[in-house]
């Protein structure tokens, strides 16, 4: 005697996560199955505690299923899409057994029966989706989340980032440091979580997925659950408590400056992918005066002299910092603006007598940098800068002049 439990093809997408989460060396790989007969409703529930993703299926009208719960071996279960073929139905069946398990089979294009065993309801999946029935869901409309989610993820990559709706701030702990960052007014936000990277770009996908209906949110303890009609999983928040104890450094400004960003930018790639031993070395200078700030290479055999053009420079003496060209690359900068001018500022983190940073800002009303990187000042250095700007103040503006003095005559009656 038997039972067919048929699977519509879209929904392979659901058996593929599920396989994806699962995980043999862990004890609970296996997948939990909840056929509501009297609701019509398939439940499938699997990953790894605490981060179970549970997916809601709707049975054929026609279908002869009884209600049962029942677990199935997490290795045969992500097969079963291979054994189906991609874009097929998978059409399993459940086979009833006098004296021995119950089994779940399915028959392949080979031809071949496959079967495995029942096993018990997974104790930590009913846990799981008694604790998910508890909690107090907050309903949000998805293009807000999404549209939050997305000014969020721009601070990516993240340990922990939380959204504060109340001080319309963010706050991203990366390499175990927090900072705190505004929200720029144009952009809603519907409440305030704290989320991970994995939890952060599950949160947008679904957003985009369900398009102008609703998620549900719950933040419990050490873990954050995403809900819509037919899907729910759980994030884990481990170490949530100790980045909510984390406190922001406080950075001083000792100047900034309103700078073309797109030309250091360019200058620093075009180095770093040009000349080995600039790649090598990993390092460039930038060196600022109050008039001028300059982009120098002193790698040798090399003496690089760049002028970046800047609208507005508040240092009122020269200075000569260290920069980590790998560092600069990831800065993104046509996210945030369209205009080629950006302020920059150098900061030094209070009570720290070494520990400078490089950040770039939106605009100049900006309190936080959106980004930075690590820089150090150079004074050794000080005074080689300043002579390689003079030699190339003195060798260089004359190019015209000594072209123009040994250009031939252009009709040909040079004798």
């Amino acid at each position: 005697m038997h039972e067919l439990l048929f699977i519509p093809h879209q929904y392979q997408e659901y058996f593929s996560e599920i396989s994806k989460k699962l995980d043999k060396r862990q004890s609970d790989c296996c997948v939990s199955f909840i056929i509501d007969a009297k609701e019509n409703k398939l439940h499938l529930i699997g990953g790894h505690v605490p981060e179970y993703l549970h997916f809601t299926i709707p049975l054929a009208k026609d279908h002869k299923l009884k209600t049962r719960r029942f677990a199935i071996d997490g290795e045969y279960f992500s097969q079963l899409i291979g054994y189906a073929g991609k874009c097929n139905a998978i059409r399993l069946k459940l086979i009833h057994k006098e004296n021995a398990p119950d089994q779940m089979a399915i028959t392949t294009s080979k031809d071949e029966f496959l079967c495995c065993d029942f096993a018990p309801f997974f104790r930590a999946h009913e846990e799981h989706s008694k604790k998910t029935k508890q909690y107090e869901f907050q309903k949000i409309r998805a293009p807000e989340m999404l549209r939050a989610a997305v000014v969020a993820s721009t601070y990516c990559p993240v340990q922990f980032i939380a959204i504060d709706k109340e001080q319309k701030e963010i706050w991203v702990q990366s390499d175990n440091n927090l900072e705190r960052y505004d929200i720029p007014d144009n952009i809603k936000i519907p409440a305030s979580f704290v989320f991970t990277q994995e939890a952060l770009d599950n949160l947008k996908t679904l957003c985009e997925q369900i398009g102008d209906e609703n998620i549900e949110i719950a933040q419990h303890n050490e873990t954050i659950t995403f809900k819509t009609s037919n899907y729910t999983i759980t994030h884990s928040l481990e170490g949530v408590e100790e980045f909510y104890k984390n406190k922001p450094k406080r950075h001083d400004e000792l100047g900034y400056m309103i700078m073309d960003i797109n030309h250091l930018k360019e200058r620093i790639k075009h180095f770093y992918n040009k000349y080995s031993k600039i790649k090598q070395a990993n390092q460039s200078h930038i060196f600022i005066e109050p008039t001028q700030l300059y982009f120098l290479s002193l790698v040798k055999p090399y003496d690089f002299d760049v002028p970046i053009a800047s609208d507005a420079i508040s240092f009122t003496e020269d200075k000569l910092y260290i920069l980590h060209l790998r560092d600069i690359d990831p800065i993104r900068i046509k996210d945030f603006t369209t205009s080629d001018k950006v302020k920059i500022a150098i900061l030094k983190e209070a009570g720290q007598e070494s520990k400078y940073k490089l950040g770039f800002y939106k605009d100049i009303t900006h309190k936080h940098p959106y980004a930075s990187v690590s820089i150090e000042p150079d004074p050794d250095k000080m005074e080689y800068a300043k002579a390689m700007i003079k030699n190339a103040k003195d060798n260089k503006g004359d190019e015209l002049e000594e072209l123009e003095e040994v250009q031939p005559d252009l009709f040909g009656f040079d004798v």
